[in-house]
């Protein structure tokens, strides 16, 4: 069972006409009331607020969407996007800065990124509901309100939530059909962003650090005849940015796997089980059937040399503490 949970709410529905009626004060008795139909009394009829206003755009790809959304933004467009692209699709958009993306068809919601990337419990997300439900918020803010995320987090999981539908969108082949529907709704900017940082894609090596890469893999493959992995990955996403084996080695698909679960590994310890200050200097994993052992790069924290295989622990644990200082 998994909980639709949600940041960010679509555009309301417009409302029909309506009478809408003012207090009539009685000349004879000099009190005040509401009244519907008599003449005696003062009926005003106004007009339906307005519509918001709407304009529906013809695209080719959705390349051509990026650029129409950056283009929005620079002029500080409010409103929402309804997108027709292989799938249905919303974007709203506040003062510059992207409130939510929300794919129909997405297969994972803020729910399940909060229970991955913190731990939250299905009990704890029932409980932050039903906390929001009582008090009108947001669902974010009551997470927050309860301590069971900080701002940061909440924000780093909304980020993360938002990126990963907006790129799975803008994959998707054309043409597109986008409906703008200008409004304004207010949104805490604490939790808004700009449109690199939804887009934003890890540095690959420069042709110099790949050398270097390559080298202090090599040196780990020499000193440890059972390893079977080695691969340096990025710490946020797990992108694999070199690896010890060929592009149709057996064990290939392996590391692009490992490097994706040692990313959310770490980001799951710094967030939970270090108490805020970080994930660990160096990670170890061991079984009967194995060892892993991740360790950052001195001079490139961000990026994980990933080592796995039958040797010693201790054995492999050193060896990457000793490359990964090269």
């Amino acid at each position: 069972m998994s909980l639709q949970l949600h940041e960010g709410q679509s555009a309301p529905a417009a409302r029909g006409s309506e009478d809408y009626f003012i207090p009539s004060t009685s000349r004879a008795s000099g009190t005040g009331g509401w009244s519907h139909g008599a003449r005696s009394n003062a009926v005003m009829q106004l007009e339906a607020p307005l519509l918001p206003e709407r304009s529906v755009h013809a695209l080719d790809s959705t390349p051509e969407l990026e650029r129409h959304i950056e283009q929005l933004l620079a002029r500080g467009w409010n409103g929402e996007l309804r997108i027709e692209a292989a799938g249905s699709a919303s974007i709203c958009l506040t003062e510059g800065t992207v409130a939510w993306v929300r794919l129909d068809d997405h297969p994972e919601n803020l729910g399940a990124v909060l229970g991955r990337e913190l731990g939250l419990s299905m009990a704890s997300l029932r409980r932050a509901m039903n906390h929001c439900r009582s008090t009108g918020q947001r669902f974010g803010a009551g997470l927050v309100e309860l301590g069971l995320v900080s701002c940061s987090e909440l924000r780093d999981c909304l980020q993360r939530h938002f990126a990963d539908q907006l790129w799975e969108l803008l994959d998707r082949p054309g043409p597109v059909a986008v409906e703008q529907i200008h409004d304004q709704h207010r949104y805490d900017h604490d939790y808004t962003f700009a449109l690199s940082e939804l887009l934003a894609r890890p540095s690959m090596p420069s042709d110099e650090e790949a050398e270097r890469l390559a080298a202090l893999v090599a040196e780990c493959q020499a000193q440890l005849p059972r390893l079977q992995l080695a691969c340096v990955i990025e710490n946020e996403e797990g992108t694999l940015l070199h690896t010890g084996t060929g592009p149709d080695h057996p064990n290939r698909s392996a590391e692009d796997m490992l490097g994706l679960c040692t990313a959310g590994l770490r980001r799951l310890m710094g967030n939970r089980l270090t108490g805020g200050d970080g994930p660990p200097r160096a990670t170890l994993l061991t079984s009967a059937i194995g060892t892993i052992v991740v360790q950052p790069l001195g001079w490139r924290p961000e990026w994980l040399l990933v080592l796995g295989g039958r040797g010693q622990p201790g054995a492999m644990l050193s060896a990457a503490a000793a490359a990964a200082e090269r």
